[in-house]
This record gives structure tokens, sequence and C-alpha cells, in this order.
């Protein structure tokens, strides 16, 4: 009996913090270029969550890259604004 319940504590305890460890969040990265394939630094990159209307915004940095993170992860409508 005292197996038994040994068991279950471990079971319980490993089985709790692998359901908290379950990721709901996206990260969108990418480069924003001109039409001559020019990277665009310094342009506003809009990711707008299609279910909620939530935007996230961010900056391109060097090379016209960006990165957005913690995002609702499903469906977005990505722009840029240089």
């Amino acid at each position: 009996m005292l197996k038994r319940i040994l068991f279950l504590l471990v079971v319980s305890l490993f089985s709790s913090s692998v359901l908290l460890a379950q990721v709901t969040t996206a990260v969108l990265t990418g480069d924003v270029k001109s039409n001559t394939r020019e990277p665009l630094v310094g342009a506003t990159v809009v990711a707008t969550h299609l279910p909620s209307g939530t935007k996230y915004t961010t900056v391109s940095r060097t090379g016209g890259q960006f990165t957005i993170q913690n995002m609702k992860s499903t469906s977005f409508l990505p722009s840029a604004e240089a």
C-alpha cells in the first residue's frame, strides 16, 4: 500500500511539472526589405492576431531584422511601414 501511495505521489509531481511547461505563445521573426531588396532599418512591423484583433508591434533592427515574442499562437496578419 505504501509503495502505491509513493508511486502516485511521484507520478502526480512529474505530471504537474509537464502541464506547467506547455507553451501557448508564438514568435515571429523575419526581415523587412524595400522593393529593391534593400533592408529597411527602423520600419514598424505589426502582427494582428485575427481572432482577437490584438496588435503586436516592433521596429526592425540592423539589416531590417525583427522579432515579435510572446504572441498568442494561431493566425496573424503581418504588415510593415517604413
